[in-house]
């Protein structure tokens, strides 16, 4: 069976570069950007069909989530300016602290939807009101994206069109530190901020995923 995805997901992955504008080459580890998602999906629904699980397919789905999450997280940047807080918060070494885990993966007639875990770490510089001051400080921390994402596809002629998109986002502050530590407050206002822009976090990365979706990579 497994033969069988591989051979029927190649053609079709190469069809779904051709759509995106990526670059496949022979073997699941070969496959660069969305063109796995082409893969992934072809794959699924292979094993659906075979009535096998979705070991495969989930391999996959992590590997696309992980490869989008580092691209992603290379390139943007948060800019706060709210709470007395002001300054930039970047992911720190995306390529070692990204994780990903899928949850959940379900395929239907025309869209596959997953459930993922991202993990990143996060870290900044800026300034913060402290009473009549103004003091320069520095955070780090470790966040969890439980990310709901659902990508649409269909056939046209002989091209897999795929449209994939984040449906739901939550952020969870596992770990955060701010320095100086003695300063009233802050963290917490930090927290709210980062929990409080939920909702702008999502329009960026479905916005960058529009963007880029024919310049992901993966080596």
């Amino acid at each position: 069976m497994l033969l069988f995805a591989s051979c029927v997901s190649e053609r079709r992955a190469a069809q779904a570069d051709s759509v995106f504008g990526l670059s496949c080459r022979r073997g699941m580890g070969k496959f660069t950007g969305l063109g796995l998602l082409g893969a992934c999906i072809l794959v699924a629904m292979a094993e659906a069909s075979h009535g096998q699980d979705d070991s495969l397919a989930r391999k996959m789905a992590t590997a696309i989530a992980k490869t989008t999450a580092v691209n992603f997280f290379s390139q943007w940047e948060f800019e706060l300016d709210e709470s007395g807080l002001k300054g930039k918060i970047k992911a720190i070494e995306p390529e070692e602290h990204v994780k990903v885990e899928v949850k959940e993966l379900r395929l239907f007639d025309d869209s596959v939807a997953l459930t993922a875990i991202v993990d990143a770490r996060y870290g900044g510089k800026g300034k913060a009101k402290a009473g009549d001051k103004k003091v320069s400080i520095k955070a780090d921390g470790d966040v969890a994206h439980e990310m709901s994402i659902r990508a649409n596809f269909h056939q046209e002629g002989d091209k897999l069109v795929i449209d994939p998109k984040i449906q739901r986002l939550k952020l969870e502050i596992k770990r955060l530190e701010v320095e100086p530590s003695d300063l009233d407050d802050v963290e917490e206002r930090l927290k709210a901020v980062i929990k409080r822009n939920e909702a702008r976090f999502l329009k960026d990365l479905n916005d960058w995923i529009t963007k880029n979706r024919g310049k992901i990579k993966s080596e």
